[in-house]
């Protein structure tokens, strides 16, 4: 195991925070997370110091009626409804399994919290220039500033051997369709981003939309795809890795009858599943394979956490 300092700075929630891209991508809605290296589940850091930081702020302990963890972003406004320090530590820092989550008191699970924050315009508009990855990152920068200045949060990290799946090629080859032209720029990729506010003539936004049991996929790279699979419940809180070598992005549809306790409903009517499990629907429909392995993966550990300052 190893241990560095990470920052000392000023089943259904899983499934909604890997949701949580549609405010920047397009479709329907769009899943996934950014930066995972090859076989290696890292957990999102700042390339620079100090944090970009939201204008304004307030958070106050959430007295909603819903049960439900609830965010809502705009292209200035920031809004979370009822959620733990954990839920908002594992957005912060993209937090794909909950094996990479702290253990802390039990106030940092059992309290809500509501946030309403808001971008300076100028800041704003700077982000609107980035590719829509980059956007998505600089609101979890600014949430992990804001843990800081309110909750006091201070976390460390370690690296573990975890039990992981590795996206590998099926024997056979993939059944995947590559998208012509340039694709935008995703984890593991290298191509330039489009010009500010634009998408540039033959560049493809990646898209995942659908529902569970179902998902079509559009101009996705490997990596971005492997985010995905990570928040999916069949996993067992397994972080998925990319191994499969595949450099392109690629159009596909997979449809697998969902694992995960529940009985899906259609129209408020209970529907039988007859369909293949996720892991025969990667072989049979994409010529890909989930193979069980150990790789390193970054874990969060917490120094220090106190609830939120008074607005």
């Amino acid at each position: 195991m190893t241990a560095r300092q990470v920052y000392t700075l000023s089943a259904g929630r899983k499934l909604l925070l890997s949701a949580i891209g549609a405010a920047f991508l397009a479709g329907p809605f769009a899943i996934g997370f950014v930066h995972v290296p090859n076989l290696r589940a890292q957990l999102l850091h700042p390339a620079s110091e100090p944090l970009p930081s939201f204008e304004v702020a307030t958070i106050r302990p959430s007295h909603s009626d819903l049960q439900k963890l609830g965010f809502r972003m705009t292209r200035i406004e920031f809004n979370v409804q009822n959620a733990s320090l954990t839920d908002l530590i594992k957005f912060a820092y993209s937090v794909k399994s909950n094996a990479q989550l702290p253990k802390g008191p039990r106030w940092i699970d059992s309290d809500k919290f509501d946030i309403n924050a808001r971008i300076e315009e100028s800041q704003a508009e700077t982000i609107q220039k980035l590719p829509p990855d980059q956007r998505f990152d600089q609101r979890r920068l600014m949430l992990q500033s804001l843990l800081s200045d309110r909750f006091g949060l201070k976390l460390s990290s370690q690296t573990k051997d975890l039990p992981v799946y590795a996206l590998i090629v099926a024997k056979g080859g993939p059944k995947l369709k590559e998208v012509e032209g340039l694709p935008l720029p995703q984890p593991g990729h290298s191509s330039p981003p489009p010009p500010p506010g634009t998408l540039a003539p033959g560049v493809h936004l990646p898209t995942l939309t659908g529902r569970r049991g179902q998902l079509t996929a559009g101009a996705v790279s490997m990596p971005f795809f492997v985010n995905w699979v990570s928040g999916q419940p069949e996993m067992g809180d397994r972080v998925v890795t990319d191994a499969t070598g595949l450099k392109g992005s690629y159009d596909f549809e997979l449809n697998w009858s969902p694992d995960d306790g529940h009985t899906p409903l259609l129209n408020g009517v209970p529907q039988e599943t007859t369909g293949p499990s996720i892991f025969t629907a990667f072989q049979e429909q994409l010529g890909l394979k989930l193979e069980s392995r150990k790789a390193p993966v970054e874990v969060l550990i917490i120094d220090h956490a106190e609830r939120p300052s008074e607005n």
